[in-house]
């Protein structure tokens, strides 16, 4: 069975950021002007992502030097299943921005979501380098090491990052599916048991937190924390299909 698929899953991959999607590192620039980030935002907001990549391919393209900007794009290409385009922007765009190591972060999550995390821990090293405590490639490095099977080494990271930004659901949601990966559900039970207590838990760490308990046994708790996201049969199956992944 090939895994890699169901740890990218699995796994929480907010793109360019722990809880922040990946153009929401500086909220502050411009897009094509005030009104063309406006109306790009509402778009997104809308769910008119064409319209937003529209609006968001212009203002790359005016402002070649400016990363925000080819993150927000690369985010809006990436929403729309268009990966490889993502890719090929923010590899051009590493030339012409005055802040490479935006970018280099953001195509280390591509290179993750395609399924090449050996380039994808190259990427988040660069940034690392400059900047050790940066969280969000602490985070996604974390990841690509999880896909390499390296799971001591990715979570020595999450553990990092929770010392960072301590109590943040997607670490912890990383941190337990990484031990439950590497064959060990009870204490992926113990690093997860915080997020059963809040009501404010995102979808897909719901679902995380559902597979973390049917690996333990606990089949009715793993449906009622899961709630809606799936059913508990698929919540088993997840949880097996992660067990035989354990190594």
């Amino acid at each position: 069975m090939n895994v890699l698929p169901l740890l990218i899953v699995l796994l929480t991959f907010a793109i360019g950021g722990c809880s922040k999607p990946l153009g929401e590192v500086a909220t502050a620039s411009k897009v094509a002007g005030e009104a063309g980030q406006r109306v790009a935002q509402a778009a997104e907001e809308s769910g008119d992502l064409a319209l937003a990549e529209q609006l968001y391919a212009q203002a790359s393209a005016a402002a070649p030097s400016d990363a925000a900007v080819q993150l927000r794009y690369a985010d809006i290409l990436m929403r729309r299943g268009r990966i490889n385009e993502a890719r090929d922007l923010l590899s051009k765009r590493l030339q012409t921005v005055s802040d490479p190591l935006e970018l280099h972060d953001g195509l280390g999550s591509v290179y993750v979501l395609t399924g090449d995390p050996i380039h994808a821990v190259t990427e988040f090293d660069l940034v690392l380098a400059a900047k050790p405590n940066d969280i969000r490639a602490v985070v996604n490095k974390g990841i690509a090491l999880d896909l390499l099977g390296r799971h001591t080494d990715a979570q020595a990271l999450y553990r990092q990052a929770l010392t960072l930004s301590p109590g943040d659901q997607v670490v912890i949601n990383d941190l337990a599916l990484s031990m439950l990966l590497a064959g060990r559900p009870q204490e992926a039970e113990q690093v997860a048991a915080p997020l059963r207590g809040q009501t404010d838990v995102l979808p897909r760490i719901r679902t995380g937190l559902g597979i973390v308990l049917a690996a333990n046994g606990d089949v009715a708790g793993a449906g009622s924390a899961a709630g809606t996201q799936a059913t508990q049969a698929q919540l088993v199956q997840l949880a097996k299909a992660a067990a035989s992944s354990a190594h």
